[in-house]
């Protein structure tokens, strides 16, 4: 299911100044549940034949999305100038259960009932979160009554996910981090300039030709992490 809420206030500060401002909530709710969960036993896989039993699992995400916006437009003269920043709050969570799985060497330890590896998955809860600000300035130029030049400059910065005890460095036997600390080290370059034009050659709005450039970047996604070497912070472990 996906919720979707949202306040804006829209205040005309005079004829030429205008400031928006906007909260919203977005909940995301995706469960994948197989319905054999539960009932049937688990699955199994033989190597190296490639026999392969059934799967049950279950992977349920629910994300929350807490958005603050604000923009501020001014008029002046033959510019119009925009200022904004957007203030995100990012809290995803993922529980993940799967049946019991048994491997086998061969199809005669299948027949035999002889498992190589027995695994049993318990229920695996995991939670992130992240911040996620942006701030940009922006001005549309009007040289002419054919030339339109478009200036802005965005600043993005998106603190480290945080939320699990994940691996300290890149050996997956290594120590942990503790319960709450950043998975990865922050990054403040996030700068994203651009630049574009539009320009009525002819004079008549019968043919305009537009071209632009700019450079953006992408947030954190959470499920990408959700897959990396992590522990619940509920078992005992000693982390010295």
């Amino acid at each position: 299911t996906f919720d979707n809420a949202s306040i804006e206030h829209s205040a005309t500060i005079s004829p030429t100044m205008l400031n928006e401002f906007r909260f919203g909530l977005n909940r995301n709710d995706m469960n994948r549940h197989n319905t054999t969960l539960g009932v049937l036993p688990g699955w199994y896989e033989v190597d190296p034949v490639s026999l392969i039993g059934d799967f049950q699992s279950q992977i349920h995400y629910v994300n929350n999305t807490y958005t603050i916006t604000d923009n501020f437009t001014w008029v002046r003269g033959s510019q119009t100038l925009k200022f904004g920043t957007q203030i995100f709050d990012l809290d995803s969570n993922r529980f993940q259960n799967t049946g019991m799985t048994t491997y086998y060497n061969t199809l005669q330890d299948l027949i035999a009932d002889n498992p190589a590896t027995v695994r049993v998955t318990f229920g695996s809860p995991k939670a992130l979160h992240n911040w996620q600000y942006g701030f940009y300035a922006q001005d549309d130029w009007r040289v002419n009554r054919s030339v339109l030049i478009n200036i802005g400059l965005r600043y993005e910065y998106y603190t480290p996910v945080a939320g699990m005890l994940n691996i300290a460095t890149s050996n997956p036997f290594g120590p942990f981090n503790n319960l709450g600390q950043a998975m990865f080290a922050p990054n403040h370059n996030d700068w994203g300039p651009r630049l574009g034009f539009a320009w009525n050659p002819l004079g008549n709005q019968k043919l305009v030709v537009r071209a632009g450039a700019g450079l953006t970047y992408i947030p954190p996604q959470p499920m990408f992490f959700y897959d990396f070497a992590a522990i619940n912070a509920q078992l005992p472990l000693d982390r010295k």
